[in-house]
């Protein structure tokens, strides 16, 4: 087997652990094609390991039992965790809390705490396991470590969420989910552990020191908590593919660990004595962070690296790598499909695996220049994929800007966190942090400065395709051993394969037309996507309804405008409603049904001269693409019709009192609310959606920004 793949024992029981983590994943969202798949295609590559040569068989076997064992821990280790997530129910009732803050974030309304440490007497009295998610309304002074008091409706959250996994609450222990006005919560003393004094003391420091802009760049890059930075400038270091400067990762921690060996080596300590105190350095530094999944990865490799180099043995970067996932896995088997996680040690891999044969395309060039170029490459082409998957678009120039950014990131960083030292223990913060307080300056400029946008490329779909995107890259690594031709062959095959499958998948996803239904006790509403010909039709909302929902339908939405919003409901105020969505969308035309309301277009013009209202009349259609939108049944209903596919929208109107039409329409998709099941079973749709959450009936409440494809 050795002559077919460059074995390491350790990486293949990651690789195990992963697997069965993954079988178990897709036994709980009931994809039966992967959980039946995966186990399957793993016990064939067992055997085929185990019956590959005829000598030695007894020891392959042991390690195929070892592998077989490792799969199954992965997979009873999530099962354990998600069992125990779903059975700490509280049966959503009121209850009196006391507990403290974890961490804090700014909202438009307020603040989103997260609690420990929760005691709880109501239906039950008892210290909760998990935390609570405290959406906090108007002005508040909440910080890390406050312990508070309130009684509140205490809501069970599930493992699901918005149609997928709640991987980040499940993760993170958010079970519970509590909504009050900053009034109702009392305040009850502190309690900080030593972590977050650390914490705290950086954020005094820094912003004592620095501008409130540079502020926020400075505490991200050293914490990795982002929500100090101005959601502007949060975006344009995205676009230029820089974010990743503020997760706390191998970056922030080879920096560190390499002025520290630097500096101890200056010292002349020992090899074993330097690596223990570096390595206790470094693991406080990510429990400073958060042990997050990234820091913890880095921490652990800088241990490999910096104990080989003790023992005098070669550094072998997939085992440290591989013992760092099986640590991490072990202890939060959830952590497998948190974006953090998935981001961090993938492009890890990825550059372990392409940075030699990507060097060697720019052999032309100094050797540190190329290994700069090869590092680089090597890490975007592997997040290109995750990229799309998780936020549908990444950056072409990032290769060009890292190459530019790092360098000087790397400086600025140990500068900072030096200065921060210094300034904070002398309290002469505004003295040491006024040279990286001007640097800060710079690179906020120079991202801000730029449109990276322009170059921000999306819409590609790519589907179960992308295993061939990652089998290409190991081929073409070498990890696989071949010959040169093989080699070749196999690779262009693979990327042939990936290059048509996603060109097919995402071709018909462009040529399709889908709807997105959103829906929470505040706002119904309907995104209907025709070619570039978008449709917002408004079922229901609230005076004061909350955009969270409607924020994540920005990525559906080219440029993020809207050509038409349809408002349905007569209680619906469209200069209040158009008011708040513009924080979330840009629209051209809105529609209103009865006869022209003259003084309320005019009123609505003068607030909006950009803007359009119009009318519509029972009848009347407007053009949506390829077909037309119109109202009836008294604009409790709008039907969205082409020659492919029929779309009812009723309005979010209560009560028993509409007369439907006796004629029932064929509809392809019909979507109501408080009257679903008689609606529904009047029509008979092929598919069906309530808004909210309805016994037997697919709801955006539960389901999350609920799609379908209508042709």
């Amino acid at each position: 087997m050795q002559k077919i793949v460059n074995f390491r024992l350790i990486l293949f029981l990651a690789i195990s652990l992963c697997l069965g983590i993954a079988t178990a994943y897709f036994f709980l969202v009931k994809n039966l094609f992967f959980a039946i798949t995966i186990p399957a295609l793993f016990v064939a590559c067992l055997m085929f390991f185990a019956l590959y040569k005829k000598s030695a068989k007894g020891g392959r076997f042991i390690f195929c039992a070892v592998f077989i064992f490792v799969f199954l821990v992965g997979a009873l280790n999530f099962d354990v965790k998600i069992s125990s997530y779903k059975k700490a129910d509280l049966d959503n009732h009121y209850y009196s809390v006391t507990a403290k803050v974890d961490s804090v974030k700014k909202t438009e309304y307020g603040s989103y705490a997260v609690l420990s440490k929760a005691h709880v007497k109501g239906n039950v009295e008892k210290d909760l396991r998990y935390k609570i998610a405290l959406y906090v309304y108007g002005e508040n002074s909440l910080d890390v470590g406050d312990i508070v008091s309130f009684n509140a409706l205490l809501l069970d959250k599930d493992v699901t969420y918005e149609g997928r996994f709640s991987s980040y609450d499940v993760e993170r222990k958010i079970k519970y989910t509590a909504t009050l006005d900053a009034s109702e919560v009392g305040l009850k003393g502190k309690d900080l552990n030593l972590f977050e004094k650390v914490r705290l003391a950086i954020r005094k420091t820094l912003s004592e020191g620095l501008g409130e802009e540079e502020f926020g760049t400075a505490y991200a890059m050293m914490t990795g908590e982002d929500e100090y930075i101005a959601p502007e400038t949060l975006s344009s270091f995205r676009s230029a593919g820089v974010a990743h400067i503020f997760a706390v990762s191998g970056l922030h921690v080879g920096f560190i660990a390499t002025a520290l060996n630097f500096i101890f080596t200056k010292l002349k300590l020992k090899r074993l004595l330097k690596a223990v105190i570096i390595t206790l350095i470094l693991i406080f530094y990510s429990g400073v962070c958060g042990f997050s999944a990234s820091s913890v990865r880095a921490t652990i490799m800088s241990a490999v690296l910096l104990f080989s180099a003790v023992k005098g043995h070669k550094y072998d970067k997939y085992v440290s790598i591989s013992l760092s996932c099986i640590l991490v896995l072990m202890i939060s088997p959830i952590e497998l499909f948190c974006a953090g996680f998935q981001l961090s040690f993938s492009i890890v891999f990825g550059m372990f695996l392409l940075s030699r044969p990507t060097s060697k395309l720019f052999k032309f060039l100094p050797h540190k220049i190329a290994s700069s170029l090869g590092a680089v490459i090597s890490a975007q082409l592997t997040a290109i994929p995750i990229s799309l998957a998780l936020f549908d678009e990444f950056s072409t120039i990032a290769v060009i800007v890292n190459l530019l950014f790092i360098p000087v990131v790397g400086v600025i960083f140990i500068a900072l966190f030096v200065c921060t030292i210094i300034g904070g223990l002398f309290g002469i913060e505004a003295v040491t942090l006024f040279l990286p307080g001007l640097a800060l300056r710079l690179i906020n400029y120079c991202v801000n400065a730029f449109d990276f946008k322009t170059f921000m490329v999306g819409g590609l779909t790519m589907g179960g395709f992308i295993v061939f995107y990652y089998m290409a890259m190991v081929i073409i690594s070498g990890f696989i051993r071949c010959k040169k031709c093989l080699k070749i062959i196999l690779s262009v095959g693979c990327i042939t394969i990936f290059g048509i499958g996603s060109a097919f998948t995402t071709i018909k996803d462009v040529r399709s037309v889908k709807a997105y239904v959103v829906g929470d006790t505040t706002i119904c509403a309907t995104l209907v996507e025709n070619r570039g010909d978008t449709a917002l039709i408004v079922s229901g909302a609230d005076y004061n309804f909350s955009t969270s929902r409607l924020k994540r339908l920005q990525s559906k939405v080219k440029d993020g405008c809207i050509e038409r919003v349809f408002i349905m409901a007569d209680g619906i105020n469209p200069n209040k409603f158009i008011s708040t969505m513009l924080g979330v969308f840009t629209f051209d035309t809105i529609y209103y049904f009865g006869e022209s309301d003259l003084q309320k277009e005019i009123s609505f013009e003068k607030s909006f001269p950009h803007l359009t209202l119009k009318s519509i009349k029972e009848g009347n259609a407007v053009e949506l693409g390829e077909g037309k939108a119109y109202y009836s049944l008294d604009g409790n209903l709008i039907t969205i019709q082409s020659q492919r596919y029929k779309v009812g929208i009723f309005a979010c109107f209560g009560g028993d009192k509409v007369e439907y039409a006796s004629a029932v329409a064929d509809y392809d998709l019909l979507i109501a609310e408080d009257m679903a099941p008689s609606i529904f079973a009047l029509y008979k749709p092929k598919q069906e959606i309530a808004y909210t959450l309805k016994t037997g009936y697919k709801n955006a409440q539960t389901g999350g920004t609920v799609q379908f494809l209508l042709a």
